[in-house]
This record gives C-alpha cells, sequence and structure tokens, in this order.
C-alpha cells in the first residue's frame, strides 16, 4: 500500500516559497526511491509564521502543522548569509529542533533544515542553461557575471540583479524582466543533479534521508 507523506515548508518570505516549494518536494520523491515502502509526496505544505523568536516560531509551525495539517515533516529554511552555515546552525536552526524536539505536546518532530550558502538565490545559479533559458540570452555565464561555484559568491542576488542587467543592455526586447518572476520556473525546473555539486544542497539532501530514517522508511 502507498504511503502519503506530508510535508510542510517555512520560508524566510514569499520568494523563498515560490523557488524551495518546487525543489523541496521533488528532492523529497528523488529520496524516496531509496525507501522501502511506495511513497506519495503530497503537495508541499507551506507554514507561514510571525518574525519574532526563530525557534519558538518553529516550534508554533510544528504545532499548527502536525494539528491543522498532519504534518510528518517540517522543513525549516534559513539562508546562512554567510560562507558556511556554522553560525545559523548554532544560532537558529540547532535551537530550533532541540525546541521542537523537546515539546511534550503533540507537534511534528521530524525536521529537516534547509540552508543555502550564502542564500537561496546561490541555488537558483547552479543550473546555467536553465537560467539563460529563461531570461533568454546567449551570453555565457562569464559574460553574466555569474558561475556554477554559486556558494563562493558573496551575494548571489546582486550577481542575478546584475546578469538580468546584462541581458536587457544586450537584448533590450527583454526589457521588463525581473528576478522576481524567476523564482518559480528555476525552482520548478532546476536540475538537481547540477545542485547536488553544492555542499549546502547536499547537506539538505542528507537531511532528508536522515527524516526517512527517523520514520523508519529507510532502514540502515
Amino acid at each position: 500500500m502507498t504511503k502519503q507523506l506530508i510535508i510542510g515548508l517555512v520560508g524566510e518570505g514569499p520568494t523563498d516559497y515560490r523557488f524551495l516549494n518546487s525543489i523541496v518536494r521533488r528532492t523529497f520523491e528523488a529520496v524516496a526511491l531509496e525507501c522501502t515502502s511506495e511513497l506519495e509526496i503530497l503537495d508541499i505544505q507551506n507554514i507561514k509564521t510571525t518574525k519574532t523568536n526563530f525557534a519558538e516560531d518553529m516550534l508554533t509551525s510544528s504545532i499548527t502543522g502536525y494539528q491543522e495539517k498532519g504534518l510528518s515533516i517540517l522543513c525549516i529554511h534559513s539562508d546562512a548569509d554567510a560562507k558556511n552555515d556554522k553560525i545559523v546552525f548554532q544560532h537558529k536552526i540547532s535551537p530550533a529542533i532541540k525546541c521542537i524536539k523537546e515539546f511534550k505536546g503533540e507537534n511534528c518532530k521530524t525536521v529537516v533544515p534547509v540552508v543555502p550558502v550564502t542564500m537561496t538565490e546561490s541555488w537558483m545559479i547552479a543550473d546555467d542553461n536553465l537560467f539563460k533559458d529563461e531570461v533568454g540570452t546567449n551570453l555565457t555565464y562569464k559574460q553574466l557575471g555569474l558561475n556554477n561555484k554559486s556558494e563562493t559568491l558573496s551575494n548571489p542576488k546582486q550577481n542575478l540583479i546584475d546578469a538580468i542587467r546584462r541581458v536587457v543592455e544586450d537584448n533590450p526586447r527583454r526589457k521588463g524582466l525581473k528576478l522576481g518572476e524567476l523564482y518559480l520556473p528555476i525552482g520548478q525546473k532546476a536540475d538537481l543533479n547540477k545542485l547536488a555539486k553544492l555542499a549546502s544542497y547536499q547537506k539538505f539532501t542528507e537531511a532528508v534521508r536522515s527524516a526517512f530514517k527517523a520514520l523508519n522508511l529507510i532502514h540502515e
């Protein structure tokens, strides 16, 4: 019998939901092929929170997500905003997971961190062919000021904005192209094999695998 899995996602903002929703679902579907039973990954449930205390917000999300949506797994997103994820795990992710797991009531205790380095936009840059297709350009990644080693970029969002400006300069018919309209299609189409070259995405994939193990869906 096919088991249905309900996964929630807490994002930092609207563009993160647009990009990460499909990435999260497709990653879970890919890792689910390793499971011992057949799984159906249902539509990702976007969980909105107040921006107060991160750990408390994530706990609230785990409670409401479990009680109102029947979540099996909660993905919590936070950009590293740095060249590595050490600080964000120390000050945000780890305290939030501890808070969720120690809660005595009913909540979703299986948590998967989603922590792009340095920010979500670095994951958007990973698939060079897709980005160029979406913005409609023949310029090379180097000409656009981008590279596949996007985790080394200090401000990938600004790099994307600058790349779009170069696209418009090269092809004025693309005038009006905005970064905001790229999050959804790139999230839906990005090649996961190219994302897998990024250490932070590899870490996310391993966290997905650990979640399946915690739910006894993958055996050691």
